[in-house]
């Protein structure tokens, strides 16, 4: 496997603990509209990681991943300021 493959592979496994970890059925759910919205944008920062192997297939590609890791590198930046 690839080190992409790899990437991809956490991303999932990550994405899967953060919806079992406040799902309703297992853990808990976020208590106001911020903790949700922190979550979602947590959940929503993993994208990069989810395409990464699309940059293997061209510089298109490439340029893709690049610009939704700077969007969402945004995104996890203003959920870090949120979160204080």
């Amino acid at each position: 496997m690839s080190r992409h493959g790899k990437l991809s592979g956490l991303s999932i496994a990550e994405i899967l603990v953060l919806g079992l970890m406040f799902g309703s059925a297992y853990g808990e759910v976020p208590a106001d509209p911020k903790a949700d919205a922190l979550l979602g944008i947590t959940i929503a920062t993993q994208l990069a990681g989810l395409i990464n192997p699309l940059k293997l297939q061209s510089e298109l590609g490439a340029a893709v991943v690049a610009g939704v890791d700077l969007v969402m590198g945004f995104a996890g930046m203003v959920a870090t300021f949120l979160s204080l």
